[in-house]
């Protein structure tokens, strides 16, 4: 199903939402609680300012009251350079309006006329991005390994951020202190966009496999989420923290390191909502 469908079949009335990028939109699984009525609104990949705003147009589906699940992640304050490209907002052209869609009035009023432009677009771009991996790949001196999933998107987290080296250093938040409050802001909006429709946020941080974490230093998450987390938040906005949940360190539980399999989606919705109860 494609985007606009997600987002037009979304029903009305419902308890809880998640949003979010990927590890929201792989985490949760609301059939794993039929007594409620819950929808996953992630969308992989998203940044805070399209959770603000997926909240903004989509807020009323929700019954008052209800709860809004906002997933952060150990880069969610970073800057992530794909996230500013036209590319990225592209994909939301299907499901909000032109003014809360980053790109030229121009760009936005072709794409939402004729679709099949943007398809083609990104047909023709997936095809040549293969064709240069093939290339590199027959052309490469190197005959190194295959990376791991998780190696993978270890290197992949460090590349999309220009000054970051590594996952462990956290004197490497020097550098991103103004990109730390736009983010702040952001998820500001987030929270009180929800507040705006009556609904009650929940900031949730992701478990993630035993290797995964392995890479990530605890002072670099202190100074990448914690620190920012306190400030864009205030006590009246709970947060449940799996990072180091013991429950779900297995690698087995994962595809990659971060994102659940379809199985362990259910029994981690159904922690989530009995935590969910306790705290609000």
């Amino acid at each position: 199903m494609n985007l606009k469908e997600r987002f037009s079949n979304i029903p009305y009335n419902l308890d809880a939402v998640n949003i979010g990028s990927g590890p929201s939109y792989y985490d949760f699984d609301w059939s794993a609680i039929p007594e409620i009525s819950g929808c996953n609104m992630a969308i992989v990949p998203e940044d805070f300012r399209y959770d603000a705003r997926i909240i903004k147009c989509y807020g009323n589906h929700v019954k008052m009251g209800g709860v809004v699940i906002v997933v952060v992640c150990p880069l969610s304050f970073a800057k992530n350079d794909y996230l500013y490209k036209d590319s990225f907002s592209e994909k939301y052209v299907s499901i909000l309006p032109a003014s809360d869609v980053d790109l030229p009035k121009w760009k936005y009023s072709l794409y939402k006329k004729l679709p099949i432009s943007l398809k083609c677009k990104n047909f023709i771009l997936r095809v040549l991005s293969g064709l240069c991996r093939r290339l590199k790949k027959l052309f490469s001196c190197k005959k190194a390994g295959a990376l791991s999933p998780i190696d993978a998107m270890v290197k992949g987290w460090v590349s999309d951020n220009k000054y970051l080296n590594n996952l462990t250093d956290s004197a490497q938040a020097e550098y991103y202190r103004d990109v730390f409050k736009e983010k702040e802001n952001d998820l500001k909006k987030v929270i009180d966009n929800c507040r705006l429709h009556g609904l009650r946020p929940v900031i949730l941080i992701p478990p993630m496999s035993g290797e995964l974490r392995n890479n990530i230093s605890d002072d670099f998450i202190q100074s990448f989420v914690y620190d920012n987390l306190r400030s864009a938040t205030d006590d009246s906005t709970p947060l449940l923290n799996y990072i180091d949940d013991k429950r779900f360190k297995d690698e087995s539980f994962y595809t990659n390191g971060l994102f659940l399999t379809p199985e362990n989606q259910k029994d981690f919705t159904k922690t989530v909502w009995e935590d969910i109860k306790k705290v609000l």
